[in-house]
């Protein structure tokens, strides 16, 4: 996670900080969800710098905080904004849901 001082000085520059060009990604592509093995392919495309298990985790810290929406289903774990989880949800089969959705 940045500190309050990269923070600061990347809005100085005129950059989005990390956690804001995570939720944007989100907030602009509602239609998408991501499990923990997709954070390879999200890192490029809301320029992470550093490495995938660090997306994971600040994805993981915006969902339990309330910022993006999660959903359990078997083994996987999805993040996406509450609009996709939403539709994932209800896209599943019934069946499924009974019996896999956390």
């Amino acid at each position: 996670m940045p500190t309050v001082d990269e923070v600061v000085a990347s809005f100085k520059k005129g950059e989005t900080p990390e956690i804001a060009r995570i939720l944007d990604y989100f907030r602009e592509h509602p239609n998408e969800v991501y499990r923990s093995v997709d954070m390879q392919e999200l890192a490029p495309k809301i320029s992470w710098a550093g490495r995938p298990s660090g997306l994971y985790s600040a994805i993981s810290a915006l969902a339990r905080k309330g910022f993006l929406a999660s959903l359990s289903v078997k083994q996987f774990r999805f993040f996406g904004s509450q609009e996709a989880i939403d539709a994932l949800k209800d896209k599943l089969p019934e069946e499924m849901k009974r019996r896999y959705v956390r």
